[in-house]
């Protein structure tokens, strides 16, 4: 991999008009599924995630990212340089060429850059999916994501939400937890790729 330029890291943060939660459709399976695969290392199949999308009993929702919104968090090359706490050097910046130009980076481009799901049952709800793109954390997208679905939880009858996340990730339980979820259980060696436990995390809804 070649050395990525730092200049133009600092880009300026999204307002929340810059995004916007809905429903996700099959036409963003393509999408959601290169997502899947970058963010975990036992991704689930194509057909996994198409059957969540058709699925009624499955709330599946999308972040898109506007078009005029990614062209306004692009810099020129002379920016200040830095990038944003907890972003690998690697992740997330406009790449300079041999000749000085700039490509286009993950965070630059309108689309996909999250997504979570859940599935009900009865009057349970588990989160099985929540991811976002790498080049866009830290930027409050998966809370946004986690408060849309909060939102539209209750309204069909979901009492209690469920969710299980690695021992490790410490970002996602902190986001968790300032959300109301509470640990109430382990489960030993439920992750692999690397072999972990996963937290039980709980929040039960008005």
């Amino acid at each position: 991999m070649m050395e990525m330029n730092q200049a133009g890291a600092d880009r300026c943060r999204m307002e929340p008009a810059d995004i916007r939660i809905r429903p996700a459709v099959r036409a963003d399976l393509p999408e959601i599924a290169r997502l899947e695969k970058q963010c975990f290392s036992d991704p689930w199949s194509d057909e996994e995630l198409a059957s969540c999308v058709k699925n009624p009993l499955y709330i599946f929702l999308a972040a898109e990212r506007a078009p005029e919104a990614a062209s306004a968090g692009t810099q020129p090359a002379d920016a200040a340089s830095g990038r944003p706490e907890g972003l690998p050097a690697d992740e997330g910046l406009r790449e300079a060429s041999e000749e000085g130009t700039l490509t286009e980076s993950p965070a630059d481009r309108p689309g996909i850059v999250g997504y979570i799901g859940m599935y009900r049952a009865l009057d349970e709800g588990n989160i099985a999916n929540l991811a976002v793109d790498p080049a866009m954390r830290r930027q409050g997208v998966g809370r946004r994501l986690l408060e849309a679905l909060l939102r539209q939880s209750a309204p069909l009858g979901v009492k209690t939400l469920f969710l299980e996340v690695r021992e490790s990730n410490v970002p996602a339980f902190t986001l968790y937890e300032s959300l109301g979820f509470c640990q109430v259980g382990r489960r030993r060696d439920y992750y692999q790729s690397p072999r972990e436990d996963a937290r039980i995390y709980a929040r039960s809804l008005p």
